[in-house]
């Protein structure tokens, strides 16, 4: 089961995000500061981060950048309401996912639930590495980058996407690798409508 850990110092978010990955059957643990989301991304490893910039004591700033400095590579996911291009830009230079506005739809289905971030990434977790296969229904909410965490490192992947807008034949696939995180990244401006994953071959087939 992959495990999201989510540092968000807003109760009503974080029980939010947490309750949506529970339910489509994701390990999601949320704390409240940098201090405590630093110790649980050195000693647990997560799958993926989710994190808050504004936080009290250590902000997500710092968190990202001690995270990097101690080699941890956990991918990091920043949602917050700092989106000026400055924060942006920033964070993405000390090696974060990316730092967009909170404009967030959630995203749940078959074996693969996460979120559509406005203006930024569609965020997906599967429930497990070893499905062969998952689904979801995206929102309508325009990104730029679908990224796809808790894969098998190394398998190959297709992926498909069919339009709410034109009905039938996919009008959107890729066949790619994750990476050796379980990570699979890719250039994307769909929104509405419904993404399959299959599995195609394991690590080194």
């Amino acid at each position: 089961m992959a495990k999201v850990l989510i540092i968000e110092d807003d109760e009503v978010i974080a029980r939010g995000m947490a309750r949506h990955l529970e339910t489509a059957g994701f390990d999601a643990v949320g704390v409240a500061n940098g201090e405590t989301g630093l110790a649980r991304l050195r000693y647990e490893r997560p799958d993926v981060c989710v994190l808050d910039l504004m936080l009290p004591g250590i902000d997500g700033w710092r968190v990202i950048e001690q995270a990097r400095d101690e080699g941890i590579g956990t991918p990091i996911v920043v949602v917050s309401a700092r989106g000026t291009e400055h924060d942006r830009v920033h964070a993405l230079e000390i090696g974060d996912r990316g730092a967009p506005p909170k404009t967030v739809a959630s995203a749940l289905g078959y074996r693969l639930a996460g979120a559509s971030v406005g203006g930024g990434a569609v965020v997906l977790f599967a429930a497990d590495p070893a499905v062969p296969d998952a689904e979801v229904t995206l929102p309508d909410v325009p990104t730029r980058r679908l990224i796809l965490a808790g894969l098998e490192p190394g398998a190959a992947y297709a992926l498909q996407f069919t339009s709410s807008y034109a009905p039938g034949a996919p009008e959107w696939t890729l066949s790619a690798r994750a990476n050796d995180s379980g990570v699979l990244e890719a250039a994307w401006d769909q929104q509405k409508g419904r993404l399959r994953l299959k599995r195609l071959a394991t690590a080194g087939r």
